[in-house]
């Protein structure tokens, strides 16, 4: 593997982990307005 591919990876990794904390917020926001809705 070469040092250009490695850098790819890490990077692909990077916005993966960025889409998966986006998708956490979002769930997040969703449970709090939802729950402030129900009370």
């Amino acid at each position: 593997m070469s040092k250009s591919d490695s850098c790819k990876l890490a990077k692909e990794m990077l916005e993966n982990q960025k889409k998966e904390n986006e998708k956490a917020k979002e769930k997040a926001k969703k449970a709090l307005s939802g729950s402030s809705y129900n009370a």
